[in-house]
């Protein structure tokens, strides 16, 4: 699609859209603050347009920083696709009341600094895609998908994390994909890559 333009804030009023998917069109500009207000909004779509910005203190605000929409408030949110959007800055740790999450797309961005914890704490993701960023991290916690039952697939690819695979990602058995190239990670597969019998 080639639609254009920005979004206009009267897309707040609509209390009760479940789905809002914009991707592989040419918006840009400001993501309006209304927007925190589709309470019910079950699925979001802006991969692959034009929005610039940056992830900070829980907000995601737009190009010219002064609107933005607190992921926060979107509790039922259960698909939440921003790939390919020229996004700077980090993840902010509010991703983590996103508590009805299952996919969260955020390949192909400018993200940095490490992928917080809280995100990691959401049982109910089946996807996970922070591929081509600017992740970085010393070590990656041992723990760190000890809460994620549902995972079938990992996107971490093309990113600066370091250390050794964590095991607990060993305990995802329903994972059928993962993807860890091109980071700096270093020892050995353990050996309980064994026990994911679904991967592809």
């Amino acid at each position: 699609m080639g639609l254009t333009g920005t979004i206009q804030p009267h897309l707040g009023n609509l209390s009760f859209l479940a789905r809002l998917d914009i991707c592989y069109n040419n918006f840009h500009g400001s993501l309006s603050i209304e927007l925190a207000n589709l309470r019910r909004l079950k699925y979001l779509d802006f991969g692959n347009n034009s929005f610039r910005g940056k992830y900070r203190h829980g907000l995601v605000p737009s190009l010219n920083f002064k609107t933005c929409f607190c992921l926060g408030n979107l509790s039922k949110l259960e698909k939440l696709n921003l790939f390919g959007n020229d996004l700077k800055g980090h993840i902010p740790t509010a991703v983590g009341n996103l508590s009805s999450l299952k996919l969260l797309n955020l390949n192909l961005n400018y993200l940095s600094d490490s992928i917080p914890s809280s995100l990691f704490n959401i049982s109910s993701l089946q996807v996970i895609q922070l591929g081509y960023n600017n992740f970085s991290a010393p070590h990656l916690s041992s723990d760190l998908f000890n809460h994620l039952p549902n995972l079938q697939r990992l996107e971490l690819s093309g990113n600066q994390l370091s250390g050794k695979i964590p095991r607990s990602l060993f305990k995802c058995k329903e994972l059928e994909d993962i993807h860890l190239y091109n980071n700096q990670l270093e020892g050995i597969v353990p050996s309980e890559v064994g026990s994911l019998t679904s991967l592809k």
